[in-house]
């Protein structure tokens, strides 16, 4: 193989682009982080698995027939 010489003559070619991608990674990685702490997931209409099915359609039409 070419050894660290061709490493060097690569980086000496491409070291530009390769900080230019660094830091685009590291500003989209910066983005996800912020917009994910902005629109947390929040469940809103969880049904819980605890209780059967049965049941708790039962609680959801009470309401509904009173």
């Amino acid at each position: 193989m070419g050894g660290p010489l061709s490493l060097r003559a690569w980086y000496r070619r491409n070291g530009k682009w390769v900080i230019v991608m660094l830091v685009v990674s590291l500003l989209g990685a910066a983005i996800v982080l912020l917009l994910r702490s902005l629109y947390e997931y929040a469940p809103r209409h969880y049904e819980p698995k605890d209780i059967p099915r049965g049941e708790q359609l039962e609680k959801k039409l009470e309401p509904q027939q009173q």
